[in-house]
């Protein structure tokens, strides 16, 4: 972040300052374990933790003064705001301000991540750029990384993402972006948002912190372009797509553990992409990664090389040999119907004997049972050996299913599967398909360590 001083944090945030000393921060810290010299801390009072609990640390670690919501009893700087929380987010837009670099804004119910990481490598290959690390897209983790950006930065692309109502609004106009995407509408995260024109209007809410001039970004095969429309009348807008559009793609072509296509813009008229990944979704997120990078005028040298060499994020279509016969493909980070789908496609291109594993589809609400067995129906038709499991919910897509078999705990699966790798002497793909917090992700980690 640009170094400042605490006087101007305080007016910054419309703090109190007490205890007052005139110096200056360079770094502000929410973890009182990684606090380092000229940092101010901020406690932020969590669900689980409250930070003020932490101060005593935070100083013996050497911070230089506390941002707080009420005062502590010591003699030490502090300056007291209302909600530390909104104060991280105020300090985070300064900074933004500050730096003044080409902020690019993602969001979108699947891929936000895999089109950042795609933006990310297009990007870097052209100037220095700051992009969000991990799934820092909530109201801490937008803050956090806009307070790493320094003035050397040119670019800086965000993923933003949120769970009800009036959140993408706000880190939005902490944001305040040039250019904005909005990659698809599926349903991801109903019971916060109830249905998807919840979702739509949600996503929408990027259009919020646009700046003047800004440049919006829109698959064009959404179900919902008639009402976003209605919010970009006036703003220059770029729509892609796998069908004729400002960008789209023909001659696509997916293979087991790569793909290609050729992209069309309305500069660069023709591009030959290859993409070190597998998936039809990924050529869609390709494609607006493509866009941002049209809208942005990157050179096409730049944006081939940039997707060429991209790393697959962490747990989402990550291949990881387990020995000579078997291949696991870790899909385990987030699941939704239309993600599941994507990784069957993925599984039933392999050459080989095929394994699918499914956990609970998460944060569906009363949509609970009717999208699992939408999952089910679409596993009917699957080009898959065997299909098993895990949870509560998910029993409803392997019931009495021939191939299929259902375990009410991923512990409990776990010696089955092993005993079962055990005796597997031909090629074979073992694809995990879950939410996060669906633990298989630590029943590949107990794999691996055999």
């Amino acid at each position: 972040m640009i170094k400042t001083s605490l006087k101007n944090i305080s007016k910054i945030t419309n703090g109190l300052f007490v205890h007052k000393i005139c110096t200056t921060i360079e770094k502000i810290e929410i973890d009182s374990r990684k606090i380092t010299s000229k940092c101010l801390f901020v406690a932020i009072i969590g669900k689980k933790l409250n930070g003020h609990n932490f101060f005593q640390e935070a100083i013996n670690k050497g911070c230089v003064a506390l941002l707080v919501q009420y005062k502590l009893p010591i003699i030490f700087p502090q300056i007291i705001v209302k909600n530390t929380t909104t104060a991280l987010g105020q300090i985070a837009h300064w900074n933004r301000i500050q730096t003044n670099p080409l902020v690019i804004a993602i969001t979108g119910s699947l891929g936000k991540t895999s089109v950042k990481e795609m933006t990310a490598s297009i990007f870097s290959q052209y100037n220095k750029t700051l992009y969000t690390k991990h799934n820092f897209n909530n109201f801490i983790g937008v803050p956090l990384t806009l307070l790493r950006l320094k003035k050397s930065h040119r670019f800086a692309i965000i993923e933003i993402g949120g769970n009800s109502p009036g959140e993408i609004s706000y880190l939005s106009k902490i944001v305040q972006p040039y250019i904005v995407l909005i990659n698809n509408i599926y349903p991801v995260h109903l019971e916060g948002f109830h249905s998807l024109l919840g979702i739509a209007k949600a996503k929408q809410e990027i259009f919020s912190g646009l700046s003047q001039k800004g440049i919006v970004i829109i698959n064009a095969d959404s179900n919902n372009l008639k009402l976003w429309k209605k919010s970009i009348r006036n703003i220059k807008c770029y729509f892609f797509s796998i069908k004729k559009n400002n960008i789209f793609a023909t001659h696509i072509k997916i293979y087991p553990n790569h793909s290609s296509f050729i992209a069309h813009t309305p500069f660069f008229k023709k591009i030959l992409i290859n993409l070190p990944i597998p998936g039809y979704h990924n050529v869609y997120n390709a494609l607006a990664s493509i866009a941002i990078a049209t809208a942005a005028h990157v050179p096409v040298n730049k944006i081939i090389k940039g997707l060429s060499i991209i790393n697959t994020p962490s747990k989402r279509l990550e291949f990881i040999q387990l020995n000579k016969y078997i291949t696991i493909i870790d899909d385990s980070y987030n699941s939704s119907n239309n993600s599941i789908l994507s990784a069957i496609q993925v599984l039933e291109r392999m050459d080989g004997y095929k394994i699918l594993i499914l956990g609970d589809i998460k944060e569906l609400g009363r949509n609970t049972i009717s999208y699992h067995l939408n999952v089910r129906n679409m596993i009917c038709h699957a080009k898959i050996n065997k299909i098993y499991s895990v949870g509560y919910y998910s029993k409803l897509i392997t019931d009495n299913l021939i191939q299929g078999k259902h375990f009410n705990h991923p512990f409990i699966m776990l010696p089955y599967l092993q005993k079962k790798i055990h005796h597997i002497k031909k090629n074979t793909f073992i694809l995990f398909k879950s939410s996060r917090n669906h633990q298989l992700d630590t029943v590949i980690n107990l794999l691996l360590k055999r």
